[in-house]
């Protein structure tokens, strides 16, 4: 199943639901609408795919989580979950697919090989990656290409194992998600992804957001 986190992606969102109408059905496609205050509550209705919707903003870790145990009620034995700005590519996902037998986690990893500024993405948003993906990879004992990236596909026992453990509600789920897959012995690999930034308006700010993880990182690991 697709999990689609959505917050005021009117704009966005057809576009993308346009292109994976062809390769999933609307059953199998689940858009979180976290308390937008335009028209994503309408473009998911009209589109008629599954919706999730919160009154109020709740954060990205909350629609992650309620995307997924809506999977997870449907039965999906995997979920792959996108952005809905379109900085994740559909043409990707047949890497994910054909890579879904090697791992219970896999990340798209927007890092180009013998490079080490990706001129495609911001410099702050380079940095903090380079930083927390690299904490990670020490910590962890395995590599960690992209800790940030949010597209990644998730088996069902994962889900079932790691999604009652994490508390994060906002955009630090995704790291301890990854935390406590890794630590209970979960496959994790990543597939290169293309890197698309259309100038969209980002909502982390990347030195309060590398703070939290640090903190993060002290409660789960130290």
């Amino acid at each position: 199943m697709v999990v689609i986190p959505c917050y005021n992606a009117a704009r966005t969102l057809p576009t993308l639901l346009e292109r994976l109408s062809p390769m999933f059905s609307r059953d199998q496609i689940v858009c979180v609408d976290d308390g937008s205050t335009d028209d994503t509550q309408r473009v998911i209705s009209e589109f008629g795919v599954c919706g999730v919707y919160h009154t109020v903003n709740q954060g990205k870790g909350q629609s992650l989580r309620d995307g997924y145990e809506f999977s997870l009620s449907r039965g999906a034995s995997i979920a792959l979950t996108m952005d809905s700005d379109l900085q994740h590519s559909p043409d990707d996902i047949q890497k994910f697919l054909e890579a879904s037998r090697r791992a219970d986690l896999l990340i798209g990893s927007r890092r180009q090989p013998n490079v080490f500024f990706n001129s495609r993405m911001p410099l702050a948003r380079q940095v903090s990656n380079r930083l927390t993906s690299s904490m990670l990879s020490h910590l962890l004992r395995q590599p960690i290409l992209d800790s940030q990236c949010g597209f990644r596909l998730v088996s069902r026992r994962c889900l079932e194992t790691v999604l009652p453990l994490c508390r994060e509600r906002r955009y630090m789920f995704e790291t301890e998600f990854l935390i406590h897959a890794a630590a209970r012995g979960f496959a994790i690999d990543f597939v290169n992804i293309a890197t698309i930034y259309n100038g969209e308006k980002s909502y982390i700010n990347a030195l309060p957001e590398t703070l939290n993880f640090l903190k993060l990182v002290l409660r789960e690991i130290v």
